[in-house]
């Protein structure tokens, strides 16, 4: 892995960020920020301010990583297409973003269910804190035991309910 060769910095210009560099466009071990709800930002290094400069062409205006930056040009908010920072950021992350942001404050008691529709609700995915709740119920079974959500490389959700 990567790492600058400072513990701290008062100052770090970054030419060009991107989702082809990293999965937030700066590495947050060479940077020392994660701004990620339940990842831990590093002790170092600790930089006190990081200005960007651009985007790589290969983010194709997803500038999400400029949310660790202090400072931007105009230029860099020129390249950013929002509709696509956005839909990206949802898309991959909404299951992790209701998750961080729900009432419970420990991930595996979080009580979680997914189903395929409001008009389908024979099959749904429960997380394992829901189990006990389950097995009370008359005339409702746990078919399958507890998997790992899976995803595609481009964060679909790929753990889907079973269609009758």
């Amino acid at each position: 892995m990567a790492k600058l060769p400072f513990s701290k910095l008062d100052v770090l210009i970054v030419e060009e960020i991107g989702k082809d560099i990293s999965g937030m466009e700066m590495d947050y071990a060479v940077t020392g920020r994660t701004d990620i709800r339940g990842i831990p930002t590093p002790s170092t290094p600790f930089i006190h301010k990081i200005g960007v400069f651009s985007l790589t062409p290969a983010s194709h205006g997803n500038g999400q990583g400029i949310g660790v930056a202090d400072y931007i040009p105009l230029s860099l908010t020129r390249q950013i297409n929002l509709y696509d920072m956005y839909m990206n950021s949802i898309t991959a992350s909404v299951i992790k973003a209701c998750v961080a942001t729900c009432w419970e404050a420990e991930e595996e008691k979080v009580r979680l269910c997914i189903i395929r529709s409001t008009l389908h609700l024979d099959n749904i995915i429960i997380s394992t804190s829901l189990v006990k709740d389950i097995e009370r119920k008359k005339n409702v079974k746990v078919i399958s035991s507890t998997k790992t959500l899976q995803f595609s490389h481009e964060e679909k959700l790929l753990t889907r309910c079973p269609k009758n």
